[in-house]
């Protein structure tokens, strides 16, 4: 009898980190994305077509967590994960996704080319990630100048200045008279900065899997970048435990691209594969606290294989609403934490209830969604089509020189 009482506490609505609400919150997202996908369809498949709803569905998820982080935060003031399992994989679960799909994608594109146009593939990284994450700074600023309240005086240091060039690694620096400036974006970009680590690496990885004759600009632009990089990690406490999550998605992409595997391909497309992944995900909520913990990362590695052999999820991760999420995810990714902030501490101070916390949070989820559609089409999708235009501009001026 007791175990069915707490079961139904465990899903009841005085329950702040209750599975009812993620679900919830989930189908509001998959809804407002089925309506813009009505209005603005997506854009075509990539060949993987079940990565793009998994990055979709992950940016949603990570939203959730800093959702329930956002809850606990009003009740203690202190920003840490939520004391769920559920809640904590949603976020570092979602993040492993992210740092596995780069790899697969990225690590394919320099094994199946005997020469990479270096300048292009940098050029479309820059133009895909960096106009809307400096738009994203310019909005922390703008935030951080109106909470001032007018007391400006402390203008950031240079070494403030190139922690936000440089992605925050080494956390978010104050601006102005504002303490925890981070909780205005909650904290997401240090994962940009793992990213740009793994791009800057794909050269040495191209010469230790292909030896290539080396144009000048890998060694007087590449290399150097690099080793720049690798010091900058270093120095802002670089975690090696993200890089085995890389490592994977490499290894996830050695595998898809064996040809023995055909068989195994089928069943894993199919029903086995998809009661795989439930029952991975359930291993993993139900057993690892945070989602880098002894064997957490391995299951999260079996779950994407099998989504990248092809499994859908009996269409979730291929249908509009999906793809919908998934062409707008940087979108909501970097611009979540600043509605959060908005829904939770300006238009709603104080501690709340469970309901109306989560009441909230579906009008914060609707919004973004909306939003992130917007800066999708006015900022990442107008210059990503810039990209070719500064790799050309780029190869006329070393061609100078």
């Amino acid at each position: 009898m007791s175990y069915y009482v707490n079961y139904f506490q465990y899903l009841s609505s005085s329950n702040p980190v209750s599975p009812l609400f993620a679900i919830v919150v989930f189908l509001t997202a998959l809804l407002v994305a089925y309506i813009l996908n009505k209005i603005k369809p997506s854009k075509e498949f990539q060949k993987y077509r079940s990565l793009d709803g998994l990055r979709g569905l992950a940016a949603v998820f990570v939203f959730m967590h800093h959702s329930s982080i956002w809850y606990f935060y009003k009740q203690s003031n202190i920003w840490a994960v939520p004391p769920s399992k559920l809640y904590t994989q949603l976020g570092q679960g979602a993040v492993t996704m992210f740092f596995m799909i780069t790899a697969f994608l990225f690590w394919g594109k320099i094994r199946q080319s005997s020469s990479i146009d270096w300048i292009k593939l940098y050029s479309s990284r820059v133009m895909r990630l960096a106009p809307l994450y400096y738009f994203s700074v310019f909005i922390l600023v703008i935030f951080a100048v109106v909470m001032s309240k007018g007391e400006i005086y402390n203008a950031p240091s240079l070494e403030d200045c190139l922690h936000y060039f440089l992605f925050s690694l080494g956390g978010q620096p104050n601006l102005f008279s504002v303490k925890n400036i981070g909780l205005f974006n909650a904290y997401v970009t240090w994962t940009l900065a793992y990213e740009w680590f793994f791009y800057l690496s794909l050269p040495v990885f191209f010469i230790a899997t292909r030896k290539p004759q080396l144009s000048r600009i890998f060694y007087y632009l590449i290399i150097p970048l690099w080793v720049v990089f690798v010091f900058y990690m270093h120095r802002y406490f670089f975690v090696a435990r993200y890089l085995i999550i890389f490592v994977l998605g490499i290894a996830a992409y050695e595998i898809y691209n064996l040809k023995k595997f055909k068989s195994i391909k089928l069943l894993a497309a199919g029903t086995p594969g998809s009661l795989i992944v439930v029952i991975s995900s359930a291993l993993i909520v139900f057993n690892f606290n945070t989602a880098y913990d002894d064997y957490a990362p391995f299951l999260y590695f079996l779950i994407f294989i099998i989504i990248a052999l092809g499994n859908n999820m009996y269409g979730l991760l291929t249908s509009g609403p999906a793809r919908k999420l998934g062409e707008i995810s940087y979108s909501v990714y970097l611009l979540q934490g600043f509605i959060l902030y908005i829904a939770f501490d300006l238009l709603t101070p104080g501690k709340e209830t469970p309901l109306h916390h989560w009441a909230v949070d579906l009008l914060a989820v609707v919004s973004l969604i909306i939003i992130s559609q917007v800066t999708f089409h006015l900022i990442e999708y107008r210059l990503m089509k810039k990209a070719e235009d500064l790799s050309n501009k780029i190869k006329s001026l070393v061609r100078i020189s």
